[in-house]
């Protein structure tokens, strides 16, 4: 009888200890905030010649040799943050050869990375260039596409157009 009392309290020692050990009042504050993606201003970036604001998109657009420049701002992110994730793995799963990495240096608030890819799709070869550049709260992402074939003429006109980024409210 006695190993049976023994047996109950061994079990209900077991079953309470989680419980007991719990700590109240645990602080549940968020220590960071949350990411947040929306559309930028024009203002942030001056495109190169022949680019006009997009109708369709955030950003510019150049019908007449098909290059566009999608803008966007993560606020909440500093554009380091994001340059991690640019990983070999990354550019295969969607498809795109890296060719080249180049950091920017636009001012002493504003770093960032360009990162050149090429890419195929439907027979047609194209330029893809991904930009972060910001502070340490928020970073401007822009996704330049144009065809592979204008790259002698617009890498050079894109890497100025870099330089001329302001997050300026």
């Amino acid at each position: 009888m006695k190993i049976n009392y023994f047996i109950i309290y061994f079990f209900i020692l077991f079953i309470s200890l989680p419980t007991l050990s719990q700590e109240e009042g645990i602080n549940t504050t968020k220590i960071y905030d949350e990411p947040e993606v929306s559309p930028a201003k024009l203002s942030f970036l001056a495109p190169p010649e022949g680019f006009v604001p997009s109708t369709d998109f955030d950003g510019y657009i150049n019908v007449s040799i098909g290059g566009a420049i999608l803008m966007s701002v993560i606020d909440n992110v500093p554009y380091s943050i994001l340059k991690a994730s640019m990983t070999d793995e990354f550019f295969k799963e969607n498809q795109m050869v890296r060719i080249s990495e180049t950091a920017l240096k636009i001012s002493e608030d504003i770093q960032g990375v360009v990162y050149k890819c090429s890419f195929e799709t439907q027979g047609h070869k194209f330029i893809r260039m991904i930009v972060y550049a910001g502070g340490l709260t928020k970073t401007l992402w822009l996704n330049v596409t144009y065809p592979e074939i204008m790259d002698e003429q617009l890498y050079a006109a894109m890497m100025r157009s870099f330089q001329s980024i302001n997050l300026s409210e």
